[in-house]
């Protein structure tokens, strides 16, 4: 594929396509690797990439957008990764912002990162990398298998064309992109909130000052920000930080 540089292996996907978009690389050219040794997630996680079972890449993107939306670049890719999946069958849900879940497990995450962003500069880009477990077993994820689920796990054993999975999902996504660009975002919101994991569902976040606050998950509003009201009534629009499920008094 001459619009996609593919890797044996490389420590990021998104730290490669960096290099290439500031080096000019195109609207849609992706960096897919087989494996990951750095592979990271949103607030600088971790994210497992066993060799050869997992969809690991990342696509340049170089959207005609205000600065303001492209926090919603996130969300678009989300509902991309969704419905491509399923049209091959799988139903999953989105947790807020970035995370992929099937029956109540992890099976992916998306990781939106931009350039220095500049008013009307033809250089600005994004990278959205994506982490998507689909050939992975419980013995790949080792201490995470009670937290995490393969596409292979979630289908009874069927094992999945990795290629085939990237190329549906980066078609799915430059056309979610489209999307954004001539429609704005109420559709791709009102698709989104299909998906929506935690809306109606006790949520805690945890903000970046270390402050936690808990209360009902009532979904995204027009700017892509969740919006959770504790128990006073308050409703906290959450921009950042980290947010979970609260189960039976533990976070999920």
């Amino acid at each position: 594929m001459d619009d996609c540089l593919i890797l044996e292996e490389t420590e990021s996907t998104n730290s490669v396509a960096e290099g290439l978009a500031r080096d000019g690389a195109l609207h849609g050219f992706a960096v897919l690797a087989k494996k990951q040794t750095g592979g990271r997630g949103r607030l600088g996680r971790f994210w497992v990439s066993p060799g050869g079972l997992g969809l690991y890449c990342t696509i340049i993107l170089r959207p005609n957008l205000e600065l303001i939306d492209y926090p919603k670049l996130t969300l678009a890719a989300g509902v991309a990764v969704a419905e491509a999946l399923a049209g091959l069958g799988v139903i999953t849900d989105l947790k807020w912002p970035n995370d992929i879940f099937i029956a109540g497990r992890k099976c992916g995450g998306i990781l939106v990162e931009s350039s220095a962003l500049e008013e009307e500069s033809a250089n600005n880009y994004a990278l959205v990398g994506i982490g998507l477990n689909v050939n992975t077993t419980a013995v790949d994820f080792d201490k995470l298998s009670h937290q995490a689920i393969s596409l292979r796990q979630a289908c009874g054993g069927k094992i999945f064309n990795i290629d085939e999975i990237f190329s549906v999902i980066r078609k799915a996504i430059l056309a979610e992109v489209c999307e954004l660009e001539r429609h704005g975002f109420a559709r791709i919101l009102d698709r989104w909130q299909r998906y929506d994991l935690l809306r109606g569902r006790r949520a805690r976040w945890l903000r970046n000052d270390g402050v936690v606050v808990e209360g009902l998950a009532e979904g995204i509003d027009d700017q892509g920000q969740l919006l959770v009201r504790t128990d006073d009534g308050v409703i906290h629009p959450v921009i950042s930080g980290d947010v979970n499920l609260v189960q039976h008094g533990s976070t999920k």
